[in-house]
């Protein structure tokens, strides 16, 4: 659907909201605004995760917000030992970051104990690139988001169900003359003013697919939310990143798997929680019914690892 870009998210309830999008550029003022008053970044945060979940990146839903999953934070908390004297976080497919800082903050609350955070997403950023009249907004890996041109904004980062706005979007992502002469001209954040503004959170840019040799046995606690699902990722795909994590932890270490999965008009909260032994593996507990495709990673489990040594 084509649609009227906005300066500022239109207010819940408004009549027309469906077909409004707020321009890329006010993640950029809110950003700027938190940082030059930190006393106001909370009041911002709801207007920033709402704008980054009207983004699109290769069909994919950046969906975000405060406090989105507290079972398994609440998970996390139980399944810590008391008396650990610091806990380091690695959080793989971050999104914005928002929910990196809601665990720090629990676990500082809870343990007071050092605590710091790693947030792993795929694109941290976009790049503005500016035409005579066009603006068209790309990762920083060139995939493409979002066409404005004039007050008519138009998403490219996803399939639109509305055959003219569809039949547009292909014919411009097949005008590579017109886009190759596009120019960068603004870098825009994708990280939450919270989690920018943390010194105890760290932010990198990568693909989970690919294996972090510096990571190994650097986390208490490897945490991956909402981005192990079949419309992304193939078996093959999900094994490996759980592969790439398990090396990440420390001994007796925590991984975390959830994911929020559509439950009538809200969403339900489910995941495992595994610990890091020296064989492998051990399941430490579920939280409402457990991870959907845990049952796909008894590979990686102590009982598991060991029967395939001896055999």
């Amino acid at each position: 659907m084509f649609k009227w870009m906005t300066r500022r998210l239109p207010p819940p309830g408004a009549v027309f909201r469906w077909s409004c999008l707020p321009q890329p550029e006010r993640l950029l003022e809110l950003a700027e605004s938190a940082a030059s008053s930190p006393a106001n970044a909370a009041e911002l945060c709801d207007e920033f995760s709402a704008i980054i979940t009207s983004i699109w990146i290769n069909d994919v839903n950046k969906r975000t917000a405060r406090g989105r999953l507290p079972l398994t934070l609440s998970a996390i908390v139980d399944a810590l030992p008391r008396g650990i004297e610091k806990v380091r976080c690695l959080d793989l497919g971050a999104s914005d970051g928002v929910s990196t800082h809601d665990l720090v903050c629990l676990l500082r609350e809870q343990l007071r104990v050092p605590v710091s955070a790693c947030a792993v997403d795929l694109h941290t950023r976009l790049i503005r690139h500016d035409g005579r009249w066009l603006r068209e907004y790309r990762t920083s890996d060139g995939s493409p988001v979002l066409l404005r041109v004039g007050p008519i904004g138009l998403r490219l980062g996803r399939t639109l169900s509305f055959p003219p706005a569809e039949l547009c979007r292909t014919l411009y992502l097949q005008w590579r003359r017109l886009r190759a002469g596009l120019r960068p001209a603004q870098v825009i954040p994708l990280i939450h003013p919270l989690a920018a503004g943390d010194p105890d959170i760290t932010v990198r840019e990568a693909d989970a697919l690919q294996h972090c040799p510096r990571f190994a046995g650097a986390f208490e606690v490897v945490r991956i939310s909402n981005l192990l699902n079949l419309s992304y990722f193939s078996r093959s795909e999900i094994e490996q990143i759980v592969g790439h994590a398990v090396t990440y932890l420390a001994e007796s270490g925590l991984l975390v798997l959830s994911k929020n999965q559509p439950n009538g008009g809200a969403t339900a909260e489910r995941g495992s929680v595994w610990r890091r032994t020296g064989a492998g593996l051990r399941r430490v507990c579920d939280f409402n019914g457990g991870f959907e495709l845990r049952d796909w990673l008894r590979q990686f489990e102590a009982g598991e690892t060991a029967a395939r040594a001896a055999a």
